[in-house]
């Protein structure tokens, strides 16, 4: 496996029961804003499982475009829950991280998307974390 985070390789018959053991042990929840159906199956499992407190969600460094597709394909799980109207004054093509606490929703926002924006949004996000409003 290349460099970085600790990676895990699954068949498409095994990894849902070990997204949701990782859910179940997780300390922090670092998801990727994505496009496709299965991250809503992922984020819906987080909302189950009570796990939004641990959730940094992150969206990529891609084109303005590209990320409010990402941002979009995330608004369908989250309707009706308590960061609604947090969510809808966030402007995707500005965040680079979203943080849920108990009161409401913080976005993490930057003028760039370079890597070291992306380690001070991730430190932002734990201290918003660990101190929630």
């Amino acid at each position: 496996p290349p460099l970085g985070a600790e990676r895990v390789y699954l068949s498409d018959d095994t990894w849902q029961d070990a997204v949701l053991d990782f859910l179940l042990k997780a300390e922090r929840i670092v998801m990727v804003a994505g496009k496709t159906h299965w991250v809503q199956w992922e984020l819906n499992k987080v909302l189950e499982q009570r796990g939004m407190g641990k959730l940094v969600m992150v969206l990529p460094p891609e084109s303005a475009d590209e990320r409010t597709a990402r941002w979009s394909n995330l608004r369908p799980p989250l309707e009706g829950t308590a960061w609604t109207s947090d969510l809808a004054d966030i402007d995707a093509a500005r965040v680079l991280a979203v943080v849920f606490g108990p009161t409401g929703a913080t976005a993490i926002t930057g003028g760039n998307v370079y890597e070291s924006d992306y380690e001070t949004a991730l430190r932002v996000a734990t201290y918003v974390m660990q101190n929630p409003h």
